[in-house]
């Protein structure tokens, strides 16, 4: 310690370079040294400062002196701050002591130490000057008391009313919506002043709050403020000495006030109109950032946000229903929230002008399986505003909703709609669109089912007029849709009139592209159409006929033959050949073809047709036969008229006309014919000759290139059978044959009979001198020659001594004997 100077070994054992010393007293003042030691000794101390054995924490400071807010002549209120030292505890509590002014002890006026920082002492002599002072407590202990306050006398004063405003009140007071607003202020005067809270404005009265006097403090509380509760605040002190007044502006942060009236409507499109409005009276304490408008749907009675960052007091709303009743409603923004609603009138979005009137003649124009398309007139009238497309809706027979075809406006009166279903029925409805909006829908069409489409009929030709019928042709659709074509149906219309009636009540009734329409008014004028039917659908109207009166006319028949028939017709065997005529008359003429003369009717190979004014022969896969003359014959009341056509098949010549056998022998025959009758129109070239033996069924080529209309056949065998053909060639081919009857091989005589009466005439010694007389049967044929043989008597051998052909003498002389 180093009051006594002693010095106590705490340890001689430490290793390290630091010690903790414990057992020291608190309070005293102790001095510290060290020494290291080796094996060699003790080294010197080292010493530390002195220093006092205490804890880190201290007593609370001195008090600042307190105040006498209060003074009358039995109690005062003592105020106090807390010190500025607080020993590194908080402040537990309060000791307050007063005296009199003469007095030198202190008396506590609280035995115990209070909390607060203010205290009203009471009891005490009127008259008397009264000091205070206070002691600030924590867990270390009680600090030393502050200075004496200023000599208070008890006693009842007289001062005129003050007002301190705190420095925060003496600007402008802002407040966010919905906290409180707190005014205070603190207020003397002796005796205690009447305290009264205003706002400035219509009646100068506070509606709202909670107005409170806390010893010198007076307190103006408005929970929950809004904008309204923005304004001048009064605080008025009045008491027997005078009179005081401050004033204290607030600004409560709010959502601003709606926006001011008018709210116009204009420039009202179909689809849009602008708005305008003026700002709002109160603008909430800040600037207004923008507006919202919202629009309602007055058949459905919601309100939607149309635009929700609108800068300026107008603005130009879009996508509105055309025909639609609106309202509007618009709110002022600014950092703190919206406003209230300023609600606008009613008004109907529409344009100025009017939609346009329904499309007319709503049509199909050509059908497939997948695609329909759709044609239309314009409209009569465009409502005041051109017209900006159309629109299509289709329906399913079997369904009763509508449904778009098309995702943007047409602008042509013609459009496929797609997508459809083989099978189904369809039937359309079109609405033109303008800025006003769409028209009413057209009449729908007719139902029409989606399939391969059948092309329409040709426009149908009147080709006879009686009093009461007309007879009319047409062609067929171009394409049947893949369908089987069954027939067609037949309309009629009367003019002057649009109505179309059915002639038939089936299209089985007329199978083909012809109709005698019956039950005609005579002298009336008529349209005629035609419709065809397949199976599975039906084409759309061909083209209306020229109009035509009902009267009979009569006039006589008359043919126009082409060029290609007015000249002979030339064509090779095998092909089709089609003969034409135009035959014309009133009434139509009865039509007939002869060839030859004779009439020529239809059969195989032969097809005959009458369509229209035009007359045919059609021959298929000609021949030669069908070379000739066709005449053909048109016949009326009023007269007849007859055309002929030479027809020339160019084919391999007809067989020959006859063939004979001129002679027959045992070894060869001669064969001779006629050319054939029919040449095939064009030049025999050659004949070609075959045999064959009757026991054979082959035929053997005799010879392939003879010209001229005989041959021999040679080689052949005495006593069989033969039979010959013979066939005409020319350049298109060869001919049927024509064959000779059967004949056997053989010579047309027979052998003459022997000589008669042979006899030697004269002998020689090597000679011998003969004659005979003549056979007595030549054979049928005369006698060419004889033959002379002799053998010796002892042999039986003959030997020939001539030629028979060089031997035509009865006589011959055999000599070499």
């Amino acid at each position: 310690e180093s009051k006594r100077m002693v010095w106590s070994t705490y340890s001689s054992s430490v290793l390290t370079d630091y010690a903790k010393v414990t057992r020291l007293i608190e309070g005293n003042e102790y001095i510290f040294r060290v020494r290291a030691e080796n094996k060699m000794g003790t080294g010197p101390p080292t010493e530390t400062h002195p220093i006092i054995a205490k804890t880190k924490y201290d007593r609370p400071g001195r008090p600042d002196p307190p105040d006498v807010t209060r003074v009358s002549k039995e109690e005062m209120t003592v105020v106090w701050n807390p010190p500025e030292y607080d020993g590194g505890k908080s402040i537990t509590g309060y000791i307050l002591e007063k005296k009199e002014k003469r007095s030198l002890r202190w008396v506590p006026v609280t035995k115990t130490p209070i909390p607060e920082r203010r205290k009203k002492v009471t009891n005490l002599f009127p008259g008397h000057e009264y000091q205070f002072r206070v002691s600030a407590e924590n867990e270390v202990g009680l600090g030393e008391p502050s200075l004496p306050s200023r000599p208070v006398i008890a006693k009842d004063p007289i001062e005129p009313p003050e007002i301190e405003l705190d420095a925060s009140m003496r600007k402008l007071v802002t407040v966010r919506a919905g906290c409180p607003i707190r005014l205070f202020a603190i207020v003397r005067g002796r005796p205690a002043p009447k305290v009264t809270w205003r706002r400035m404005g219509v009646d100068n009265v506070i509606r709202k709050g909670q107005v409170d006097l806390v010893d010198t403090m007076a307190f103006c509380v408005i929970p929950d403020s809004t904008r309204d509760d923005s304004g001048k605040y009064s605080l008025t002190l009045v008491n027997a000495a005078g009179e005081k007044a401050v004033f204290v502006n607030v600004r409560v942060l709010d959502k601003p006030g709606p926006p001011q009236p008018p709210f116009d409507i204009s420039e009202i499109d179909a689809d849009a109109c602008t708005l305008s409005w003026h700002i709002p009276l109160e603008d909430g304490g800040s600037n207004i950032t923008n507006y919202v408008v919202e629009k309602c749907d007055v058949s459905r009675g919601d309100w939607v946000t149309a635009l929700s960052s609108v800068t300026k007091t107008s603005c130009r709303i879009g996508k509105l229903i055309p025909g639609e009743e609106y309202m509007f409603r618009v709110r002022a923004e600014n950092r703190f929230g919206i406003s209230e609603p300023l609600a606008s009138g009613k008004m109907i979005a529409r344009y100025p002008f009017d939609v346009p009137s329904e499309p007319k003649n709503a049509r199909i124009t050509k059908v497939n399986k997948d695609c329909i398309f759709v044609a239309w007139d314009k409209p009569d009238s465009d409502g005041g505003s051109p017209i900006t497309g159309y629109l299509i809706e289709r329906k399913e027979r079997n369904s009763l909703l509508w449904v778009k075809a098309n995702d943007t406006a047409v602008r042509s009166t013609e459009y496929p709609c797609v997508g459809l279903i083989e099978g189904l029925e369809y039937t359309f409805r079109i609405y033109a669109l303008n800025r006003a909006g769409a028209s009413k829908p057209s009449k729908p069409t007719e139902f029409v089912t989606a399939r391969a489409p059948v092309d329409p009929p040709g426009k149908p030709e009147v080709i006879d007029v009686t009093k009461s019928t007309a007879s009319l042709v047409w062609t067929r659709p171009k394409h049947d849709g893949g369908s089987k074509l069954i027939g067609y149906f037949v309309e009629a219309c009367k003019l002057p009139g649009d109505k179309w009636e059915r002639c038939n009540t089936t299209p089985y009734q007329i199978p083909l592209e012809e109709y005698t329409v019956t039950g005609l008014e005579e002298n009336a004028q008529y349209q005629f159409r035609a419709i065809a039917k397949t199976a599975v659908n039906i084409s759309r109207p061909s083209e209306p006929s020229d109009p035509v009166t009902i009267h009979p006319e009569n006039v006589p028949p008359r043919i126009e033959l082409d060029l290609s028939m007015q000249s002979q017709l030339t064509v090779k065997a095998g092909t089709n050949v089609r003969l034409e005529a135009n035959v014309y008359g009133k009434p139509m003429p009865a039509i007939t073809w002869k060839k030859e003369g004779e009439v020529l009717k239809p059969s195989e190979g032969v097809k005959i047709t009458t369509q229209r004014n035009l007359a045919t022969v059609e021959l298929f896969s000609v021949n030669r036969k069908q070379t000739g003359d066709y005449t053909i014959t048109a016949e009326n009341a009023s007269g007849s008229k007859s055309a002929t056509i030479r027809l020339k098949v160019l084919d391999k010549p007809g067989p020959p006309a006859s063939v004979k056998i001129k002679h027959m022998y045992a070894d060869r025959a001669m064969l001779s014919w006629e050319p054939p009758l029919e040449d095939g129109g064009s030049e025999i070239t050659n004949y070609i000759v075959d045999k064959r033996e009757t026991s054979r069924p082959n035929w053997a080529q005799v010879s392939a290139n003879i010209p001229i209309t005989s041959c021999t056949v040679e080689r052949l065998i005495e006593g069989h059978e033969y039979q010959f053909r013979i066939c005409a060639e020319n350049k298109y081919g060869v001919g049927d044959p024509i064959l000779t009857e059967p004949a056997v091989a053989k010579n047309p005589y027979d052998p003459p009979g022997p000589p008669a009466f042979p006899k030697v005439v004269d002998t020689t010694r090597n000679s011998i001198s003969l004659s005979w007389s003549k056979p007595a049967y030549d054979g049928g044929s005369p006698i060419i020659g004889y033959l002379v043989e002799s053998k010796r008597a002892d042999t039986d051998n003959w030997v020939r001594c001539n030629l028979p052909k060089n031997l035509q003498a009865t006589q011959f002389v055999v000599t070499g004997l």
